[in-house]
């Protein structure tokens, strides 16, 4: 099982070549509620890396949008999770601060989709938002595209200050050895995936 962070196609097919009888699945989970989506055994290598699975039967998730509506599929919006596994509330915290809402959902604090074949996919984190010019740039979308390029071993994408637009995008990059860093090939490369405010 694989958890905690995305793994991109370069890392899934390492491993496929490192233990060639071994299956892998991606699971999505948090210490309030340890299993809430995973791949099944039949999933392509493109929801294993791509998606964090399908909840499981006993969880229900809702995507809301920054004002609390709930989304259809394919929006992104922050996922909130409710069932049976998870936590009450969080120990002497003051109900005010509490992260449920009146109905049981509990905010997770992770932002998501669910496209039409009900897989979730994880977009980022509320907190690491990059706000640029107003408009609002998921780190993980700009990381999964950057790690599809041949040259990229690692890619950490994050927000950084800027004078005018507020919050500018920043990657840092490792190469993989024998490979040269050129900016061009990269941008060139990521202006036919994502806006160009991203």
């Amino acid at each position: 099982m694989l958890g905690g962070a995305p793994t991109t196609q370069a890392q899934m097919e390492m491993l496929r070549q490192l233990y060639p009888d071994t299956h892998f699945v991606n699971i999505y989970g948090m210490s309030e509620n340890p299993f809430i989506s995973v791949t099944r055994y039949e999933d392509t290598i493109e929801h294993t890396t791509q998606t964090v699975g399908k909840p499981l039967s006993e969880i229900d998730i809702e995507i809301r949008s920054f004002d609390v509506n709930v989304l259809p599929h394919g929006e992104t919006g922050e996922l909130f999770i409710k069932g049976d596994s998870m936590i009450i509330c969080y120990y002497k915290l003051p109900v005010e601060m509490q992260v449920f809402d009146d109905k049981g959902y509990m905010s997770t604090g992770d932002l998501a989709y669910i496209d039409e074949q009900d897989y979730i996919h994880l977009v980022g984190r509320a907190k690491e938002v990059i706000n640029r010019n107003g408009k609002i740039v998921f780190p993980n979308e700009i990381a999964l595209h950057i790690s599809e390029l041949e040259c990229i071993s690692d890619v950490k994408v994050l927000g950084v200050p800027h004078e005018s637009s507020g919050e500018e995008v920043a990657a840092a990059l490792i190469l993989k050895p024998g490979y040269s860093f050129n900016e061009c090939e990269i941008i060139d490369y990521l202006s036919d995936k994502l806006a160009e405010y991203k």
